[in-house]
């Protein structure tokens, strides 16, 4: 970790001086500390490979427990963008997020105020039989994505 963090100090570093189109780069321009940027590198680190090696984990027993869908995507290859993006509908290995109202909005004759927070279920979303036809259903064909795996917007 010692030797993680010094690398990320380095990299926080010499994007400051060079930045280049990536994310790191981007935040080294705000008045966050070295260390503050180091560490925010090492959760991106951390949280993008933990999620990564889950999802093709996961993603992985789907198709094998769907040999059906597994047959069809070795059939026609270039279904594999749909793929993706059903697999991550279908499995949603972020569960929740939080999302504070920037304006009052009505929701389901609910009013959510500025600056109230609201806890969603993003497992729920992606089941949700108005959105998705057969929620419960692996469909690699399945038309529109829309998986709130990532969540929305920054």
């Amino acid at each position: 970790m010692t030797a993680l963090q010094g690398y990320l100090t380095e990299l926080v570093v010499a994007k400051r001086k060079e930045p280049t189109d990536d994310l790191l780069s981007d935040i080294t321009t705000g008045d966050l500390t070295d260390e503050e940027l180091s560490n925010i590198g090492t959760l991106l680190l951390g949280a993008g490979l933990d999620t990564t090696a889950n999802m093709i984990a996961l993603g992985m027993f789907a198709l094998f427990t769907n040999p059906g869908q597994l047959a069809l995507l070795r059939d026609e290859p270039d279904l594999v963008d749909q793929a993706v993006e059903e697999l991550m509908r279908y499995l949603t290995i972020a569960h929740t997020g939080a999302r504070t109202a920037v304006e009052d909005v009505e929701l389901s004759g609910e009013v959510i105020r500025a600056g109230e927070t609201v806890t969603l279920s993003l497992m729920t979303g992606n089941r949700d039989p108005d959105r998705f036809p057969d929620p419960d259903v692996l469909d690699i064909t399945r038309e529109g994505g829309g998986q709130l795996g990532f969540g929305h917007g920054v």
